[in-house]
């Protein structure tokens, strides 16, 4: 059961009743807006009240999102980089006439090189740098999942790359998996262990005891330090 409460700081507030949920869990998207996910025993001003409590929190998330939004639309500088594993991405600012009107892309070896100019969007520039990604990851990390995978005797289904913002990876109770092409701007130790964070899902498909023991004695005991490695990275920032 979906409702929208307006709140006269926040705006809009879509509160949902779930059976399935356990907690009331606040969250803010720039895009969807603020979400109050509530159980279903909950009461609305119950939940409102929680609301008004997180207020400022609320107020100062969307904020941060806002600005966030505002600098990915501004336009890389010139010779800015982009490391993967495949090599570099480089961003070339150019002056040349007739204007480019559209992104150019030039291989070098390894070196993906993307001109532009100012008639250029930053979203042009993003879906350049997502194509090449993808390429990449494709590349890369079907044949390391499966190399993984057969050193340490897993058996998965099927395997999906996708363009991911919130998540590095996810493991399906079909024993499908789904791979970020962002991993491909990670280390290979980071990139790895987010392939074996999966991997032992599909014998573990919670987080509990069992799992982080069976991971951590995949990573080698490093479990904690790769984890702790890997939260300073995001698939949202290139």
């Amino acid at each position: 059961m979906k409702k929208t409460y307006t709140h006269p700081i926040v705006g809009d507030v879509l509160i949902v009743k779930g059976l399935s949920l356990r907690t009331l869990r606040l969250s803010v998207n720039h895009s969807r807006g603020v979400r109050l996910s509530i159980p279903w025993h909950v009461t609305y001003s119950t939940a409102l009240k929680f609301l008004e409590s997180k207020i400022e929190w609320v107020a100062e998330a969307i904020l941060r999102q806002r600005e966030k939004a505002s600098k990915s639309d501004e336009l890389p500088a010139n010779g800015t980089e982009i490391k993967t594993q495949a090599g570099t991405i480089v961003f070339t600012y150019s002056n040349s006439e007739p204007p480019l009107k559209k992104v150019k892309v030039r291989t070098i070896d390894n070196k993906r090189e993307i001109i532009f100019d100012n008639t250029i969007s930053a979203k042009e520039l993003k879906s350049a740098v997502v194509k090449i990604l993808r390429k990449d990851a494709a590349a890369l990390l079907p044949a390391r999942l499966s190399e993984l995978a057969a050193l340490y005797g897993f058996s998965y289904g099927k395997l999906t790359l996708r363009n991911n913002v919130s998540n590095w990876g996810s493991c399906s109770a079909r024993k499908n998996i789904n791979l970020n092409i962002h991993l491909i701007r990670l280390p290979r130790e980071l990139s790895d262990y987010v392939l074996l964070h999966e991997l032992a899902h599909l014998k573990h498909r919670n987080h509990g005891p069992e799992f982080h023991r069976l991971l951590d004695s995949l990573c080698g005991g490093r479990e904690k330090e790769l984890s702790k490695q890997l939260r300073k990275s995001s698939p949202r920032h290139f």
